[in-house]
């Protein structure tokens, strides 16, 4: 049994659903997410993980239940969405790894046609995006004052 890793600090996520009327295949998302460098892995779900790195700076799961990926279903996978989500402490700086983790949101949200919610499934705004930053600041200088 591999030894239980202890419990995130905080989670900070983001929602990518699809439009009304539209669902993103299998295919569609497959060629984003290995186009914007993130690999599947650990749990069915695709990471973002920097070659130094063994944990995810960020990672992506399904939004239907469970939150796995069939990797056996690309070419007939229809879903409605995907989670996006980093957990703290991670491998790089939180404001580094947000920066990666919302730019490549943004970008999987333009190219399968979807929109960008916040984690209470709300639309994105600049607002909340300046809200996570100083949260995150905030979390930096915690964890610098511990340690």
């Amino acid at each position: 049994r591999a030894p239980v890793a202890p419990l995130p600090d905080k989670i900070i996520s983001l929602f990518l659903q699809a439009r009304e009327n539209h669902v993103i295949t299998g295919i569609d998302l497959l060629d984003a997410t290995l186009k914007l460098g993130l690999v599947f892995g650990a749990h069915d779900i695709f990471h973002r993980i920097h070659e130094e790195d063994v944990e995810p700076i960020f990672s992506m799961a399904n939004l239907t239940k469970p939150g796995s990926f069939d990797k056996n279903a690309w070419n007939t996978m229809e879903i409605r969405g995907v989670t996006m989500f980093m957990t703290l402490p991670g491998p790089r700086n939180a404001l580094d790894a947000w920066d990666s983790m919302l730019a490549t949101s943004r970008r999987l949200a333009e190219v399968l046609h979807a929109d960008l919610l916040d984690e209470k499934r709300e639309v994105f705004t600049r607002q909340r995006s300046l809200q996570i930053k100083e949260e995150l600041r905030e979390y930096e200088r915690q964890k610098n004052a511990d340690s």
